[in-house]
């Protein structure tokens, strides 16, 4: 499969409440490959999925919206870039989820460029790179807020935490 192991969404709204996606691969997005469209997540596990050779162990998103609320991306592979969630463009919001144990190239927890990424609660823990950004590569023109969230344990050989690019724009607050 080249794109999306267990879901392809190119238009319209997938909602997932409660369950898991897990044990699929594909050359990006090892488990969800949005390119435009609403993906709506509650309380659901997306683990041990794999990027072949591409990016997006578990989620790939090329554009449209994706909402996390609660639920676990976790235990996901990418050969290259973002082991958990991959985000080229789009807006990605999280609340009160975990993105655990993820592994990558760059950005073993989330690898963002041309995005914007919100996460209020939740944690970003034990992700690893081996190049860049163990819990988050953010790449250029993308935001990341952060607000009450946890990131911890994250390891990489730049940026255990964070790995930041020249131009984008990183708030925290607690």
């Amino acid at each position: 499969v080249n794109n999306g192991g267990a879901i392809y969404l190119s238009g319209g709204t997938f909602n997932g409440n409660g369950g898991k996606i897990q044990n699929n691969e594909s050359i990006n997005g090892g488990a969800l490959y949005v390119s435009d469209g609403t993906v709506n997540i509650l309380a659901s596990s997306i683990e041990k999925n794999k990027a072949t050779s591409g990016h997006g162990g578990a989620v790939y998103i090329g554009g449209g919206t994706y909402e996390m609320n609660g639920g676990n991306i976790l235990n996901n592979n990418a050969v290259l870039n973002g082991g958990g969630v991959y985000q080229e463009s789009g807006i990605y919001t999280m609340s009160a989820g975990n993105i655990n144990y993820n592994t990558a190239t760059n950005g073993g927890g989330a690898y963002l460029n041309n995005a914007e990424f919100t996460l209020t609660g939740g944690s970003f823990s034990n992700n690893k790179a081996t190049q860049n950004g163990g819990g988050f590569y953010v790449g250029d023109n993308s935001t990341v807020s952060l607000s009450n969230g946890t990131v911890a344990y994250n390891q990489a050989t730049n940026g255990a935490g964070f790995y930041q690019t020249q131009s984008n724009n990183l708030t925290t607050t607690t």
